[in-house]
């Protein structure tokens, strides 16, 4: 489990932590054999320079990771489809939920690991521009792996209606991530 422990002293502010980690649960060099499924129905709609626009679209196509979790399929379709090349999207977490937020699993190996947190939104970045002179534990391309950032929906701070990050003077918040590891 991941804490973040927010202060505000001298003025009100934003809070909004995550964690950027990168995962590859397999041995291949990249997550072509994983499955990731999201709880989630929605994901933001970005305009061109990356920014929520406020408006909740239905997952559907590639972004349909509940009827089609097997990350190959979607991540062919978004490098012929998007300007990325794979996933940098936000997705909408159903609330209130129990349980995992998300469960990313090598098809391979079956090692899995679930994200478990009451925050409403995960960032999902499947390393499409990674540059290939990073040492990693493998060879670094494009999809070698998935960063999954757990954090209150951004832009938050300026459209209300995706959440509360407002951390008030003088006061405290407490934000967590658990992460657990399974072998399959």
């Amino acid at each position: 489990m991941v804490s973040f422990l927010g202060r505000q002293s001298k003025a009100d502010g934003v809070f909004n932590p995550t964690l950027h980690a990168y995962f590859n649960l397999g041995q291949s060099d990249d997550i072509l054999d994983h499955s990731l499924l999201i709880n989630s129905q929605k994901h933001l709609q970005l305009n061109a320079a990356k920014i929520p626009t406020g408006r909740l679209v239905d997952n559907q196509g590639p972004f349909d990771l509940a009827q089609h979790p097997n990350l190959k399929a979607p991540l062919a379709r978004l490098k012929k489809t998007s300007k990325e090349q794979g996933f940098d999207d936000v997705f909408v977490i159903n609330c209130p939920h129990t349980g995992p937020i998300a469960r990313l699993k090598d098809l391979n190996s079956n090692y899995e690991l679930t994200i478990t947190s009451d925050r409403n939104a995960l960032v999902v970045y499947t390393a499409n521009q990674m540059a290939s002179n990073l040492h990693l534990n493998h060879s670094a391309k494009p999809w070698s792996a998935v960063a999954l950032e757990v954090q209150t929906l951004p832009n938050s701070e300026n459209l209300t209606s995706l959440g509360n990050v407002t951390l008030l003077k003088d006061s405290y918040r407490k934000e967590s991530i658990s992460y657990q590891f399974l072998r399959g």
